[in-house]
């Protein structure tokens, strides 16, 4: 009997993403895991291993993986523009299934259901799903489903320089260079 994937890796479900809609609606809903005692090399030994996507930086265009694969170590990030009319970029098919990312970076990326995400490889954390966008203080923020911006996503490099982490300090005029570049 062939092995499942969640049980070859060991599982364990910490919780779940929704990602939303324009209209606030739920569109997807991704299992968020764990993963302990095992190896990155009895990871890339599986036979669902996916050498075509793991270990890449894809940071543009589409992308097709198959149904019950593991991809590890993959960026699939892409940069949303400010504003609030936004959406997490479609970028894998929509009946996209059994996938399984470890320590990848997805964010602005819509995951269908279906799938899962890895954060946490034998208790360290890794990889990334977060949305966010550039506001008018040219900096990435992490953003709410609503698309309001929560945090920088340099948090550290903000509390740093001094400059305030307050979304309501965000410029309501578009900056000429990072508020980073200016202090």
């Amino acid at each position: 009997m062939k092995q499942t994937i969640a049980t070859f890796l060991g599982l364990t479900v910490i919780g779940t993403f929704v990602y939303f809609g324009m209209d606030n609606t739920p569109i997807s809903e991704v299992e968020i895991a764990k993963i302990d005692n095992i190896s990155y090399e009895e990871i890339e030994q599986s036979e669902n291993y996916s050498r075509e996507f793991s270990n890449k930086e894809i940071r543009v265009g589409k992308v097709n993986i198959p149904n019950d694969v593991i991809v590890s170590r993959a960026d699939f990030r892409r940069e949303l523009p400010g504003g609030q009319d936004y959406e997490p970029e479609h970028i894998f098919r929509e009946d996209m299934a059994g996938v399984t990312f470890i320590c990848s970076y997805l964010d602005n990326v819509f995951v269908p259901s279906g799938n899962t995400i890895v954060t946490e490889v034998n208790g360290a954390g890794c990889g990334s799903y977060k949305m966010y966008h550039r506001e008018n203080d040219l900096e990435n923020w992490i953003v709410d489903e609503d698309g309001n911006p929560i945090e920088p996503l340099e948090k550290e490099m903000f509390i740093r320089k001094e400059i305030s982490i307050d979304p309501d300090d965000i410029p309501s005029e578009r900056l000429l260079e990072p508020i980073t570049n200016k202090i």
